[in-house]
């Protein structure tokens, strides 16, 4: 595999990016995509920051280009089964392409960008089912290049895109057009390197489960959901060889059925997220339309479920809350369009420290 590292150096030294492009399409014309994924994951290993790998992204995508060239990197075969979370997400990309050209007739036209802006905005739909659903299960195969880098992507994508509708100035035509090009290549990427990839690594269980995640994160301009592909995904044992029914919680200040406790649990007016003394994520609230979180998550690290930009945060506060720097860490956030009040709470009986509760509160129920 040829070395990654000076288009990287490169790129960092500030050369311009059409030169890198134009060098690394001459001298991997004989290298896969596979192959270069391979290499970002290498230099990830190596101690390379996923953050500046971002920019690699965006050089090695132009290389597929071409007829030639994407004939040689095939649509994934459940991309065109009916109702599959691949189909799903690629006929979003469809609905996604028209409007990037219909952004683009706007300003051909002279029109009114800023609305035509405002009809991508689903597209936050259509990153949150494929950062949380298809990247963060790539991470538990050991596939760590398009997770660190695409997930950047999409993070810098959804802010630019943001930055550009809430503007009060008319967005620049440059930054506009700079942007639609952008998620087209994600679309290319998506479709042509990610889908693939997912589909030659992923289980069948892991496409049970990620069926019937899809529902928590909304759809993007299409309304079908997936068909189910096996019967519902089965909690584990209870731990008690019990039913829900017979199962019973003795507390200090009294009891109840494991059936009344998840119910209780359900009727809170909080998202709840339980993430244990070693960071993986235990248990999170069945409704969590906040903060979506997916069945693939449970039994994983926490970390594994945020970009890589974000993870540095998470691994603060889960520092500053387990050597007892602090006891809550909270911030208010607009999610969704609600106002929420998030919370981040160190869990600790007679001391020992037993993980961190994240509860959710809408705000604007309270009015």
């Amino acid at each position: 595999m040829k070395d990654l590292k000076p288009y990287l150096e490169r790129l960092n030294n500030g050369e311009a990016l059409e030169a890198v492009q134009a060098d690394f399409v001459k001298d991997f014309a004989d290298v896969s995509a596979a192959e270069i994924v391979a290499g970002e994951e290498a230099l990830i290993a190596e101690g390379a920051d996923p953050n500046q790998l971002t920019r690699l992204c965006d050089v090695h995508s132009a290389m597929f280009h071409g007829d030639q060239n994407e004939e040689e990197l095939p649509l994934a075969k459940n991309a065109t089964t009916k109702g599959h979370p691949l189909y799903i997400l690629s006929k979003e990309n469809d609905e996604i392409l028209k409007r990037l050209d219909q952004v683009m007739d706007t300003i051909r036209n002279h029109g009114d960008v800023v609305d035509a802006l405002e009809q991508l905005l689903p597209v936050n739909d259509h990153y949150d089912k494929k950062d949380e659903l298809l990247l963060s299960t790539l991470l538990y195969h050991n596939v760590t290049g398009p997770s660190n880098v695409m997930w950047n992507v999409d993070g810098e994508i959804r802010k630019t895109l943001k930055k550009l509708v809430l503007s009060e100035d008319k967005p620049e035509t440059i930054e506009v057009i700079m942007l639609v090009n952008r998620m087209k290549e994600m679309i290319f990427k998506e479709n042509r390197i990610l889908f693939p990839l997912t589909e030659a690594h992923f289980t069948k269980e892991e496409w049970t489960s990620i069926t019937h995640d899809m529902d928590r994160f909304g759809y993007a301009y299409i309304s079908e959901r997936p068909y189910v592909l096996d019967d519902e995904p089965k909690q584990t044992n209870n731990g008690f060889g019990l039913s829900m029914d017979d199962a019973r919680i003795t507390l200090p200040t009294g009891s109840m059925t494991l059936k009344e406790l998840a119910t209780i649990l359900d009727a809170l007016p909080l998202e709840l997220t339980f993430i244990d003394k070693n960071n993986i994520n235990r248990y999170f609230s069945s409704d969590s339309s906040l903060f979506p979180r997916p069945l693939t998550a449970l039994n994983h690290p926490v970390f594994d479920c945020h970009p890589p930009k974000v993870i540095p945060v998470v691994k603060k506060v889960i520092g500053q809350l387990k050597s007892g720097e602090k006891d809550v860490v909270s911030f208010t956030a607009m999610k969704k369009g609600h106002k929420v009040h998030v919370r981040y709470l160190a869990l600790r009986h007679e001391g020992e420290y037993l993980g961190v509760l994240e509860a959710v509160e809408r705000l604007d129920d309270l009015d």
